[in-house]
């Protein structure tokens, strides 16, 4: 192998790895014994508002909001106050269609919960 092939290798291997260990990480941080009191609720929100997420934005966020044709959702909660993130789903911006006339108000909150645990 050329240097420059194994330059190429190594810095996929080590992509690979970076990947692999976030989502252990990531994993056992959502496995870690039961949820605290009144989080149950919260927890039964997100996994809802996965559900919808999967069927109205993973095929341009991808899978786990990590990106796609559309862009990262992954820290979206540190950038932009819940409203505006709620804005964004319900009426769209750049080339995102809205999905206000799509989702009952339950489901753009549970969404919201979800794109926020992400």
């Amino acid at each position: 192998m050329t240097r420059i092939t194994q330059g190429v290798a190594i810095l996929v291997l080590v992509g690979m790895t970076a990947v692999l260990l976030w989502r252990a990480s990531r994993a056992s941080r959502l496995s870690e014994g039961p949820p605290p009191a009144g989080a149950s609720a919260l927890v039964a929100r997100i996994q809802h508002g996965e559900q919808v997420y999967n069927v109205h934005c993973r095929s341009c966020h991808g899978v786990e909001g990590v990106g796609g044709f559309g862009p990262s959702l992954a820290g979206l909660e540190r950038k932009f106050a819940d409203e505006v993130i709620l804005d964004r789903i319900r009426f769209g911006a750049a080339r995102m269609p809205g999905f206000d006339a799509h989702l009952s108000p339950e489901e753009l909150g549970d969404l919201l919960a979800y794109v926020k645990s992400l």
